[in-house]
């Protein structure tokens, strides 16, 4: 991995006339608001954990004073991802209707046999006994999706508070050092393939930083824009001269601040520049 890039001189004469502006992103690629999504995806982790622990702790609460009752069963317990079994019930008696459900851990591919439980000590307690026997299994599915969020948070605010001032201060020398020009980057094709990224490495601050395109989805139009030489496999980026720094241009040019208009003029000449290194 390096950071250097190739100045081709019929590169200038594609770029328009009016000044370029290079929009601001969390991160490069097709992540650029991956920090927010993965954030909400952890909260939405930890609330779960949160709905799932009050259950356990309620069923634990009572646990001691469960009597057993005739009551109306109704429901199943799928298995999911192999080992995880979710169980969804209603459970009918004294003319009301009560839901539960709960997830384990379980190897087993039996059917479960179930009895229903009313708390002597407090009778709106409905539960099962399948539900108390799993406890410790619940426990750790519901722990399981704790740290999931925990991990989660750190690699959002990784996103948010690391890579988007380091891209910030990319994006700033592109559009306020006024010596922006179109470079090609060669890029490591066997890891595209593979990771379905391409990483480069800037000096940011007089320290070495690494940077990445990455994208999640296969859209043409997050896609780097790939041109082959007669000597080797690049990718177009747009570079500051005067500090060094460059990013990656997208397929779609989505990248640059510019209506329809000017987008398709410039991805015009981007093709033909590409044309002729064919």
């Amino acid at each position: 991995m390096s950071s250097q890039t190739i100045q081709d001189p019929l590169l200038n004469t594609v770029l328009p006339s009016d000044s370029l502006k290079v929009k601001k992103v969390l991160s490069d690629g097709s992540s650029a608001w991956a920090g927010i999504g993965v954030i909400l995806l952890a909260f939405g982790f930890l609330v779960f954990s949160y709905f799932v622990g009050q259950s356990i702790y309620d069923d634990y609460k009572w646990k001691g004073s469960y009597a057993e009752i005739n009551a109306n069963i109704d429901g199943t317990c799928k298995s999911k991802v192999v080992i995880f079994t979710d169980c969804k019930v209603k459970i009918s008696y004294g003319g009301q209707k009560y839901e539960k459900q709960f997830g384990f851990i379980d190897l087993g591919t039996k059917d479960y046999e179930v009895i229903a439980l009313q708390s002597r000590l407090n009778l709106s307690k409905i539960t099962l006994d399948l539900a108390i026997e799993k406890i410790p299994s619940r426990i750790f599915v519901a722990s399981i999706f704790v740290v999931l969020g925990i991990g989660l948070i750190w690699l959002g605010c990784v996103a948010l508070f690391r890579n988007s001032p380091r891209m910030n201060k990319v994006i700033n020398a592109l559009n306020n050092n006024g010596g922006m020009q179109l470079a090609l980057y060669r890029y490591d094709a066997a890891e595209w393939e593979k990771k379905k990224c391409i990483r480069y490495q800037l000096d940011i601050d007089g320290k070495k930083e690494e940077l990445k395109y990455a994208i999640v989805k296969k859209k043409e139009a997050v896609l780097p824009l790939f041109i082959t030489t007669s000597d080797d496999d690049y990718v177009l980026v747009v570079k500051d001269l005067n500090t060094g720094y460059f990013t990656i241009v997208d397929h779609a040019l989505n990248r640059f601040v510019m209506n329809k208009k000017d987008r398709k003029e410039f991805r015009s000449r981007i093709d033909h520049y590409i044309a002729q290194q064919s």
